[in-house]
């Protein structure tokens, strides 16, 4: 059973994709710092988790980087890589 849960965002990057001359949508790469504990041990912690996303006017395209990231960068690629978040008409 989670006893905490602390969220600090470390750093971001934010890039447009654009066609033509148009900017049609953005890719966000967020790094954060996780701490967790439980009631039962001592708190553990995940340093420096990165996340990719891609976000149009259709859809939230969302992928994790399996190892420990030292700054934001677009890998894994949420476009060829990603889990569908959400979707919009």
């Amino acid at each position: 059973m989670a006893g905490t849960v602390d969220l600090r965002l470390t750093d971001r990057r934010l890039s447009t994709v654009t066609t033509g001359d148009e900017r049609t949508a953005v890719l966000v790469a967020l790094c954060y710092d996780l701490t967790t504990g439980t009631r039962q041990s001592a708190p553990t912690t995940e340093w420096d988790i990165r996340v990719t996303y891609y976000v149009d006017e259709r859809i939230v395209l969302r992928a994790q980087y399996d190892g420990l990231a030292q700054e934001p960068a677009f890998d894994p690629d949420p476009r060829t890589q990603g889990e569908l978040v959400a979707c919009f008409e």
